[in-house]
């Protein structure tokens, strides 16, 4: 992780904020399951690599409106940047970036008042693991003892064409200031996710089994909705 950031005090209330943002990862795996010093069905003693590497850029203004409004203005460039090898140890590479607008309100019904209302619109990236990118095939612990394979009790898989969710939010929230530097609130969201990343179980043709066997592996597939109450205290 690298995080930098800079503000200057503007005239008129205002401040300047601007930043960058790094974070990256990478995980290397070897996985060997063996009987009797032999490699099982499915099993693979090769290496694979996956990474993921995001990058932001941000700038905005924060200013004061008037002693019960405040708010926050800007821009941010966001990348996300993933690598996962199957099991062919072919890499498989996906880059996504978007430009996302930054605005956040407080409005406080007194100015030294205990409450005060947020209201935010977001954009956000949501990377894959980076197990889910490895292609490896992990065999059920059912077989071969019992050869049992069910969609209940399937063999897994990473994925690694795996792409990052995007989410767009919006976000009201009431929060009231105990004297005991305690705070109750109760948050309303709206979320509208693409890419959404989920574990499909489905058959699947592998080359050592004769027949098609369940695997799990991690997919994007579609949008969704998603919104309610929070309240935290």
């Amino acid at each position: 992780h690298l995080n930098a950031k800079y503000t200057r005090t503007l005239e008129g209330d205002h401040s300047l904020v601007a930043g960058v943002e790094t974070e990256g990862g990478h995980r290397s795996d070897q996985a060997v399951t063996q009987q009797n010093g032999v490699l099982l069905p499915g099993t693979t003693d090769d290496d694979l690599g996956a990474r993921t590497y995001r990058a932001a850029l941000y700038a905005q203004d924060e200013w004061s409106l008037s002693p019960q409004w405040a708010a926050h203005a800007g821009l941010r460039w966001e990348e996300v940047l993933t690598e996962g090898q199957d099991q062919t140890l072919q890499m498989h590479t996906n880059r996504s970036s978007v430009w996302t607008p930054l605005l956040h309100a407080v409005w406080k019904p007194e100015p030294k008042g205990p409450d005060q209302v947020r209201m935010s619109l977001t954009r956000s990236y949501r990377s894959p693991v980076l197990t889910d990118l490895l292609g490896r095939l992990n065999v059920s612990q059912a077989y071969p003892t019992s050869g049992g394979n069910t969609p209940t009790s399937p063999d897994r898989a990473g994925n690694p064409d795996l792409r990052p969710e995007l989410a767009t939010g919006l976000d009201v929230a009431w929060e009231h200031y105990l004297p005991d530097n305690g705070m109750l609130s109760v948050n309303l969201f709206h979320r509208r996710v693409h890419d959404l990343m989920r574990t499909v179980t489905a058959l699947q043709t592998v080359p050592w089994s004769p027949m098609p066997r369940w695997v799990a592996t991690p997919q994007n597939i579609g949008s969704a909705t998603t919104q309610g109450v929070e309240d935290r205290k």
